[in-house]
């Protein structure tokens, strides 16, 4: 199975690695939108392309990755995973824990993202294609702490949500 682009998750992780310096321990695969779903896996068409998964190579179908949060992800596992077919990656955040702003205003993102930056300092940022939404990626090296979640709403009633991403 290929991804609409042909990128495999080896690709979608590279610059991460060489310009970020994460681990390539620290990443996992996750299932792209439309992807073929093993009829074993409890997985719902409303999680692909946010959820954690393993590629079945015999089968060309996808199942979630069991405890990913918390299995150390060996190297031998990660170079079984650089060929499967998905652009998508996700960083486990134990250690890089990210402020996640999934606002659509990008008034409103600047704000929020000038006042992680002055708290929190200058980091990694991811963006989307089309979307004013970023997440910033930061390191630590103390104790981790959970995922803590502010929504907000809007004056026109619609729906957004700041999140500071941790361990789980």
């Amino acid at each position: 199975q290929k991804t609409e682009r042909n990128i495999f998750f080896a690709d979608a992780i590279k610059d991460f690695i060489t310009r970020g310096n994460f681990p390539v321990t620290e990443f996992v695969p996750i299932i792209p939108v439309g992807a073929k779903i093993s009829n074993k896996s409890a997985i719902k068409e409303n999680q692909l392309g946010k959820i954690p998964g393993r590629y079945h190579l015999a089968s060309k179908d996808w199942s979630g990755l069991q405890n990913w949060t918390v299995e150390d992800l060996s190297p031998t596992f990660v170079r079984q995973y650089e060929l499967w077919p998905t652009p998508n990656a996700g960083l486990r955040s134990a250690l890089f824990p990210a402020v996640d702003i999934d606002v659509d205003n990008a008034e409103i993102v600047d704000i929020i993202k000038s006042i992680a930056i002055s708290k929190l300092g200058n980091a990694p940022i991811r963006y989307r294609e089309n979307s004013p939404r970023v997440l910033l990626v930061y390191q630590i090296s103390g104790a981790s702490f959970r995922k803590k979640r502010l929504e907000l709403k809007a004056p026109d009633g619609s729906s957004h949500a700041v999140e500071v991403l941790g361990a789980g």
